[in-house]
């Protein structure tokens, strides 16, 4: 536990998920513990589950194999945890942060920032005139932090406050800088990147109770802070937590929070208030295929709120986002939120991963071959040209309701409200749409060079594909393909628990 600038106090950041319960179990204890699971006693049972949970991914290979384990109290268990301790994993490569080690003696400020800025490899901007911050001098040696933690000593240090997005665009300032492609899929919401600049002002930081997790960073911004909402219903309080990615991170859906304990300073607990509704208004209408068979028209009836209007719940796109957070006050409030316990659901793109592989290309021609998340792949062509160059044809079949960022799919349909709904069929050539990575190997592990690609979008109403035309240079003459692989980006499910203490109950201005 740290102390985070005046009263306010956050607490541990991510924990690495490698870390064991009581040392380091070997085989044979993570096995005793498996079978504890199917154990007649029913502590016996959760003691077992809560010590493989604590071990984590060394436990995961023993879980795996449990699944399928004579006892359905057995496979129940292990298929959980399974599924529990996969998601942590992710969630902490995901989130793993980028670390940096600030060291100055009597450094401005602007050299200060544009240290930071190589280091992380983020565009950092002083949104005030460099020129008076030239004088001001700063000694400051943080250790190794991560890049949230690292900014917020520097501001504190430096005395400077860091501008939202909105905020500096109203000051003229241009925060837009080439960001990362973004993986699409079908029935996801779209959105601008609105800035992947970090803008910074002279001014004293403001103190809100901090939670740093990894590349993510917690602000819970109390009553009358500006971000914070403002429509209040009587015997309510609404405050803000304010979730701030790092800039390489893409979130693409909304956010949800559920409080788990909320306690004010006089040991009262809050309860938490359900957003209100969006307000009633007109839209285009939405279609949405799901599992590729099923066709969900949503809010057909004009003048109702349709599905893209989010009320509380926003969209983010590695910009910081606004979660408001309600609370109905009891009878005789105290004047802190003295402790606040809750868990963030959020889907993060990640890095591009392995989503289908394929040991031998060419004898797997025709064939339907299963991937991750339930995408499909037919290798349909695999030839070589006069050239030499190879010329692979590939068949890909997302499966549109997975946790894969494949594509986002725009089709003009004609809906009668109430009415019935013709099949689908659809196809565009050249179509431009989010995609993986195909990556083509030899026999020796050297990677061909993509020197042409086209990619064809359709969809059958029952089916959606992605045909790839793919021309490839091997890496030398004489070459054989052999490994094929697809990456790409997966949208995670995560779910962080955060805990802050001391946040104001009532405006302070």
């Amino acid at each position: 536990m740290r102390c985070l600038r005046g009263t306010f106090m956050i607490l541990a950041c991510l924990a690495p998920l490698g870390m064991l319960v009581a040392g380091s179990p070997n085989t044979q204890e993570i096995d005793e513990y498996v079978r504890q699971l199917g154990h007649d006693k029913f502590a016996k049972r959760e003691a077992a589950k809560r010590a493989l949970e604590g071990i984590g991914a060394p436990a995961l290979e023993v879980l795996k194999r449990a699944c399928t384990d004579e006892d359905p109290e057995v496979q129940r268990r292990a298929r959980e945890l399974v599924r529990v301790i996969e998601q942590r994993v992710e969630r902490d490569l995901v989130l793993q942060p980028t670390m940096v080690q600030l060291s100055f003696r009597d450094a401005s400020i602007p050299e200060a920032v544009a240290e930071l800025a190589r280091q992380s490899g983020y565009s950092i901007l002083l949104g005030s005139e460099p020129a008076g911050l030239v004088k001001q001098k700063l000694t400051l040696h943080t250790g190794k932090l991560s890049f949230w933690e690292a900014l917020d000593r520097l501001c504190e240090h430096a005395e400077l406050t860091q501008l939202s997005g909105s905020q500096a665009v109203q000051r003229g300032l241009n925060v837009s800088v080439p960001a990362p492609a973004v993986q699409l899929r079908p029935g996801s919401r779209l959105g601008m990147i609105r800035s992947n600049s970090i803008v910074l002002i002279s001014g004293k930081p403001p103190m809100f109770p901090t939670y740093y997790a990894g590349a993510l960073r917690l602000r819970v911004l109390p009553p009358g802070s500006a971000g914070a909402p403002t429509d209040v219903n009587p015997g309510e309080t609404v405050m803000a937590l304010e979730v701030s990615p790092e800039p390489k991170l893409q979130g693409q859906e909304t956010m949800d929070v559920h409080v788990i304990k909320a306690l004010d300073d006089r040991n009262q607990p809050l309860a938490q208030v359900a957003p209100p509704a969006p307000a009633p208004r007109s839209g285009q209408q939405q279609v949405i295929i799901q599992n590729g068979n099923q066709v969900v028209i949503r809010q057909v009836i004009v003048g109702r709120a349709n599905s893209l209007n989010l009320g509380d719940r926003p969209t983010w796109n590695g910009t910081p986002q606004v979660v408001p957070l309600r609370f109905k006050l009891p009878d005789q409030a105290g004047l802190t939120l003295a402790e606040l316990q809750a868990t963030l659901l959020a889907q993060i793109q990640t890095p591009p991963q392995p989503i289908i592989e394929v040991d031998e290309v060419t004898k797997v021609l025709g064939q339907r071959v299963a991937g991750r998340d339930g995408v499909e792949m037919t290798v349909i062509g695999c030839d070589t040209d006069r050239n030499g160059d190879v010329l692979l044809r590939v068949h890909l079949f997302p499966r549109l309701a997975a946790g894969m960022a494949a594509a986002t799919v725009n089709l003009p349909v004609q809906v009668l409200p109430n009415g019935p709904v013709n099949p689908l069929n659809v196809s565009r050539t050249g179509a431009t749409v989010g995609r993986g990575q195909f990556t083509l190997l030899d026999k020796d592990g050297n990677a061909y060079q993509l020197i042409a690609s086209r990619v064809d979008e359709a969809f059958t109403g029952a089916t959606y594909q992605l045909d790839y035309r793919l021309t490839l240079r091997p890496p030398r003459p004489g070459a054989e393909p052999r490994k094929l692989t697809y990456a790409a980006s997966r949208l995670a499910a995560i779910e962080l628990p955060f805990a802050v203490r001391n946040v104001p109950l009532a405006d302070s201005q």
